[in-house]
C-alpha cells in the first residue's frame, strides 16, 4: 500500500484575521499585520504579540486578538513614521519603560537584528504630549515588511489629508510631502503633492 503525505496548511497563514464587527462599527476598510506592538499607547499596558492595524476614515486602530480595538490614533495627530534598527529603538527606552515589556524584555535586550525591523509611529495626544508607538517585525523579510507597514500608515494619512484638507504638523510636513510625490509602495500610485492640497501646517 502506498503512503501519501498530506500537508495541512492552516488558513491563518494565508489570510490575516478580520475584525468584522469593528469593520462595521468603526468603518475600517483595511487591516494589516503589524508584528509585535511593544509600547507607546497609554491605553495599552503590555506588549501585543500579534498586533493588527485597522485603517478607518479618520483613525488607525490597534488590535490584539479581540474583536474590538485596544487603542487608536487619529491621522491628524501623527507627527512622524519611521523604520529604525535595534540600536536606535533601544535609545528610546528608559529602564522604567523597559520593565513594562514584561516577559518580552529579555528577548528585546538580547535582540540582534538587521536594521529596519522596527516601525515607530510618533503622535500627539489631546494634551499635546508626544508618544512613540513601537512595532517590532521579525523573521522572513522583516525589513521589507516594516517598510510596507510604514508606507501603509503614510498612505492612509495622505488619503485622509486629501479628503479633509487637514493640517499637518510642521515636523511631519516634509516627510509626508516627500511620500506624496513618490510612487506609493502601498497602492503603487502617486499621491497628490502636498502643495496641491491647500493645507496649512500647525506647530
Amino acid at each position: 500500500m502506498n503512503a501519501f503525505l498530506i500537508l495541512v496548511i492552516p488558513s491563518y497563514l494565508s489570510e490575516p484575521k478580520r475584525h468584522h464587527r469593528a469593520d462595521t462599527e468603526l468603518g475600517i476598510h483595511e487591516e494589516l499585520a503589524a508584528g509585535c506592538f511593544l509600547t507607546g499607547h497609554p491605553q495599552v499596558s503590555e506588549p501585543i504579540g500579534n498586533a493588527m492595524l485597522g485603517f478607518g476614515e479618520e483613525r488607525v486602530f490597534l488590535f490584539g486578538s479581540g474583536a474590538m480595538p485596544l487603542g487608536s490614533v487619529s491621522y491628524g495627530s501623527i507627527v512622524g513614521v519611521s523604520v529604525e534598527g535595534h540600536a536606535a529603538v533601544l535609545a528610546r527606552f528608559s529602564e522604567e519603560r523597559m520593565m513594562r515589556l514584561g516577559h518580552h524584555v529579555l528577548a528585546f535586550r538580547a535582540r540582534e537584528t538587521a536594521d529596519g525591523s522596527y516601525v515607530v509611529v510618533e503622535w500627539l495626544d489631546d494634551k499635546g504630549e508626544r508618544h512613540d508607538g513601537i512595532f517590532c517585525l521579525e523573521g522572513l523579510a522583516a525589513d521589507a515588511r516594516a517598510r510596507a507597514l510604514r508606507d501603509a500608515i503614510l498612505h492612509h494619512t495622505a488619503l485622509h489629508r486629501r479628503a479633509v484638507a487637514g493640517p499637518v504638523h510642521e515636523s511631519f510636513r516634509t516627510m509626508l510631502g516627500e511620500f506624496e510625490t513618490r510612487k506609493c509602495g502601498h497602492c503603487d500610485k502617486i499621491h497628490r503633492h502636498a502643495a496641491e492640497t491647500g493645507h496649512r501646517s500647525v506647530a
